[in-house]
């Protein structure tokens, strides 16, 4: 799966982060094939700093507490009673660079720098223009959902960033911090499961929504029910006639060939336990576990016994975008009325 083009990789990424006002602003062309998904979505994120840092960083009014004999600003009356050398404290908005939005910048910036990467010295020169903006901890930080004309232009290299920081949350062991090494496959897996869902959601009028299901069981001999896990789909999908239950799998092989060519058993009973926790009013539901192409193509399907279907998809990514949106379009194309 290594032969995905970049601008397949750019739409999914556009999709998934909600993006898509961005579509024709990135020059894919110089790119043929991806070699590492990591470094295409990196190469994006440095590529749109480089063009905001040409505009140059967003100065906002930021008010501080400024220590003063002179009066200035508004002044902080209690603070101002403590001072014992008769001076005041006053609140004094500053035009500055030093604002929360290019603080997480600098912040995604230092954190990324930490992975081995040829981008590592890009990273290190953008860091040159960040010297009067605060390094903050973005573990915790609310991320702005308000954008403006006046900042709109941050959107995209903020979401692209986080994304990046999400995909490689470091783990602790002995007091000292290892960082994962960011993982091709962890990053497509998110970015394959959260593109889908996002497209249904944008290009198709049915309610698409993903839901947490409990299963039901009543605890025996004081056993902890918080114990069990929820059942979480990726995607359902409620047409007029059908309720669809979707699971996205970013797997090298959609079989297990252990003796024979077969899909994979822990897969099928996953989106069963899913089809039979729907509640569906006199609709079909059909289950559809969905695998980027590896090499081969398939839509298979089957009916079960209470009338169920239980389906197996591939999406090629390394096609046409065409291709790639009539692949998931397919499932729509009903051929089961007369079943």
């Amino acid at each position: 799966m290594k032969n995905i083009p970049i601008k397949n990789i750019y739409y999914m990424a556009l999709y998934a982060l909600d993006l898509l006002d961005y579509k024709y602003e990135f020059d894919y062309k110089n790119y043929e094939k991806v070699e590492s998904i990591h470094d295409v979505l990196l190469s994006m994120y440095l590529r749109s700093l480089k063009n905001l840092e040409s505009k140059g960083l967003r100065n906002e009014y930021i008010r501080e507490d400024q220590k003063s004999y002179f009066i200035k600003g508004k002044i902080n009356v209690l603070e101002s009673l403590r001072q014992v050398d008769g001076s005041y404290i006053s609140e004094v908005d500053n035009f500055s660079e030093d604002n929360l939005l290019n603080q997480i910048l600098k912040a995604q910036l230092v954190y990324l720098s930490q992975f081995d990467s040829k981008f590592r010295r890009d990273i290190g020169h953008l860091l040159l223009k960040f010297q009067n903006v605060r390094l903050i901890n973005l573990k915790g930080i609310t991320y702005p959902k308000n954008f403006n004309r006046l900042n709109n232009h941050y959107r995209f290299s903020l979401q692209i960033g986080k994304f990046l920081y999400e995909s490689s949350i470091p783990s602790e062991q002995n007091k000292d911090t290892y960082f994962k090494q960011i993982n091709d496959n962890e990053i497509m897996h998110q970015l394959f499961e959260s593109f889908i869902f996002k497209y249904y959601l944008k290009e198709h009028p049915y309610i698409v929504k993903k839901r947490s299901y409990s299963w039901n069981l009543n605890p025996l001999a004081g056993s902890d029910i918080d114990l069990i896990p929820t059942m979480n789909t990726d995607i359902e999908i409620e047409t007029p006639n059908k309720y669809y239950v979707i699971d996205a799998k970013y797997y090298q092989s959609a079989f297990s060939e252990r003796y024979k060519r077969r899909f994979k058993s822990e897969n099928m009973y996953q989106i069963y336990a899913y089809m039979n926790r729907v509640e569906s009013k006199n609709k079909i539901i059909q289950g559809i576990l969905l695998y980027p192409s590896n090499g081969y193509d398939f839509f298979e399907q089957f009916i079960l016994e209470d009338g169920k279907i239980i389906s197996f998809k591939t999406v090629n990514l390394s096609e046409s975008w065409t291709r790639v949106k009539n692949d998931l379009d397919e499932i729509f194309w009903d051929t089961y009325n007369d079943y």
